[in-house]
């Protein structure tokens, strides 16, 4: 009953974000996470921000920042989409106020993804910043309870851990059981495994996304 209480409160607080302040909110978190970045490849320092008159959908909310990079198949003089991953980091919970938590991630993100080389002072007008905060977790019982598009999958077991935000099952085209068999894969766990050796939850977002900005 508790983790439903702190999604409703999470689903309340994000749409009172939403109908409210989104553009404004969304531009200063993005902001702050582009600032960040630049600060630390240029003199490896953090910035300090404080908000103000912005409801936050979450506190202490989990905070993911992905990096999007101009396609390495992308044709001259055709517009990029910037849509090829260049990093994500971030925290599934936080214990720290949220533009620390976006902070941190915006410089894991750039900078110690080990799947790529870190985003060089150069490169980062290239890139297009997607910061997405994270309700409480929820326990899957059944992969029906799962909506493509709307929820992310955590799972646990054996000492791994994987996560997978709610847009990869719609880039990937994927179905419930194909999500699951995702997340395991990224956890090193096997489909099999759940649910009598791992925990399978899910999570919802909110994302806010330089795109929506230009």
């Amino acid at each position: 009953m508790g983790s439903l209480d702190k999604e409703s409160q999470f689903t309340a607080r994000r749409q009172q974000t939403n109908n409210q302040h989104d553009l404004t909110f969304g531009k200063v978190l993005l902001q702050l996470a582009r600032n960040t970045i630049w600060r630390h490849l240029d003199d490896k320092e953090n910035l300090s921000h404080q908000f103000t008159n912005h409801p936050a959908p979450g506190d202490r909310s989990g905070v993911f920042v992905t990096l999007w990079g101009q396609s390495s198949t992308k044709q001259p003089g055709v517009a990029s989409d910037y849509d090829e991953l260049r990093g994500c980091i971030g925290r599934l919970q936080s214990n720290m106020p949220l533009n620390e938590a976006v902070q941190e991630a915006a410089i894991g993100a750039a900078t110690r993804d080990p799947r790529f080389v870190p985003i060089t002072l150069r490169e980062l007008k290239d890139v297009r910043i997607e910061i997405a905060i994270l309700s409480p977790l929820a326990f899957v019982h059944d992969l029906q309870q799962l909506v493509i598009g709307k929820h992310g999958l955590m799972i646990e077991g054996g000492g791994r851990r994987g996560l997978l935000l709610p847009k990869v099952a719609v880039r990937m085209n994927w179905d419930q059981r194909s999500f699951l068999e995702g997340v395991c894969m990224k956890a090193g766990l096997v489909p099999s495994e759940w649910p009598s050796n791992s925990t399978l939850y899910s999570f919802t977002t909110v994302v806010f996304d330089e795109r929506d900005y230009d």
